[in-house]
């Protein structure tokens, strides 16, 4: 089973620049199986999760197909996803830019 031990999320809604987990080069700790996001309203929780349903698109299907449906979406603003797997080192996963 695979694991992501950080997620990096950039210009994507509400988040400008949000790492949680380990990041690129930067060390930390990593994601645990059971992670808490709590926060007052309008700070980017559910922004976060969008980012998380992203991921999950690119995985199901394919990047490519994933980034066409989310950008324009109203869901979405542009954004930039990065993931940590202990697999590989860090890699650009998507982008919904146009």
């Amino acid at each position: 089973m695979a694991i992501i031990e950080g997620f990096r999320v950039r210009n994507f809604r509400a988040l400008r620049d949000v790492t949680l987990g380990k990041s690129s080069g930067q060390g930390g700790e990593p994601l645990t199986p059971f992670t808490v996001v709590i926060g007052k309203n309008g700070v980017g929780k559910s922004s976060l999760f969008d980012a998380f349903g992203f991921v999950a698109d690119c995985l199901a299907m394919d990047v490519e197909t994933s980034c066409s449906s989310w950008s324009g979406s109203t869901r979405t603003g542009s954004g930039t996803f990065w993931i940590v797997s202990p697999a590989r080192s860090p890699a650009l996963l998507g982008s919904t830019r146009r």
